[in-house]
C-alpha cells in the first residue's frame, strides 16, 4: 500500500491510492493516524460535511416539534411553561441543522452548527430533568410559573399563542408510553442528540489532528 506517485500526502489529505495488479484504485476521504502509521477512514467527518446530514438534524427536530403540536391541538394535552421552554430548545436544534446545511464543507459553518446544537440540546436536557423533578416532587410545582419568562422584545406567547402560550400545569402527567412520561421521553431525546453530537465532534477533532 502506498500513496499515488507525485502526490504529497501532507498537501492532499484524504486521498489514498493502492496498487493492485498494476492498477491504481482511488479511495474515499482518509486521514493519517500517526500512532499506527496507517490510513484510517473517519466516517463521522465525512458525514458532517454532507448537507443531507444537517437536513436530517433539522428534519428530526422539526418532526418532534410537529408531534408536540399534535399532542396539544390534536389530542387536547395542555402544555405547561416548561413544555414551552423545551419546545424552544427543539427549535434551536432545527436552527442548528439549517445553519450546518448552508455550507457544511466549511469548518466554520459546521462549528457554529455544533455550538447551537450543543447549547440547545444541553439546555433542553436541563429543562427536562428539572421538569421531571417537578413531576416527582409535587411541592416543587409551586415554583413553576404559569406564564413564560420571555423578554419584552420576544413575546412569543403573544405573537404565536397556539405554539408558545402555556395552558397546563408543570406537575400534571397527561401522557405516558412504555412506563415513561412525556417529559422523560423528552429527556431521552435530548440525551440522544447530545450523544450524537459528541461522537461527531470527537471524530472531527480526531481527523483534524491527524491531517
Amino acid at each position: 500500500m502506498r500513496c499515488c506517485p507525485g502526490v504529497d500526502p501532507s498537501r492532499v489529505a484524504g486521498v489514498l491510492c493502492t496498487v493492485r495488479d498494476g492498477r491504481k484504485e482511488k479511495k474515499g476521504p482518509k486521514v493519517n493516524e500517526e500512532m499506527s502509521g496507517k490510513w484510517v477512514d473517519v466516517p463521522g467527518l465525512r458525514l458532517a460535511e454532507r448537507r443531507a446530514a444537517w437536513i436530517a438534524l433539522a428534519g428530526t427536530a422539526f418532526a418532534i416539534e410537529a408531534a408536540a403540536l399534535w399532542f396539544q391541538h390534536g389530542m387536547g394535552l395542555d402544555p405547561c411553561v416548561m413544555c414551552i421552554y423545551e419546545r424552544l430548545a427543539i427549535i434551536g436544534l432545527v436552527a442548528a441543522g439549517l445553519i450546518g446545511a448552508v455550507r457544511p464543507a466549511l469548518a466554520i459553518v459546521r462549528w457554529v452548527g455544533y455550538l447551537v446544537w450543543g447549547i440547545s440540546a444541553a439546555w433542553g436536557l436541563r429543562l427536562a430533568l428539572e421538569h421531571i423533578g417537578i413531576q416527582t416532587d409535587k411541592s416543587a410545582a409551586l415554583a413553576c410559573s404559569f406564564s413564560p419568562d420571555f423578554p419584552a422584545w420576544l413575546r412569543l406567547d403573544e405573537w404565536l399563542p397556539a405554539m408558545f402560550l402555556p395552558t397546563g400545569f408543570c406537575d400534571d402527567i397527561q401522557w405516558s408510553w412504555l412506563s415513561l412520561t412525556m417529559v422523560e421521553w423528552v429527556a431521552v431525546v435530548f440525551t440522544l442528540y447530545l450523544l450524537v453530537l459528541a461522537v461527531i465532534v470527537y471524530l472531527e477533532l480526531r481527523g483534524s489532528r491527524s491531517l
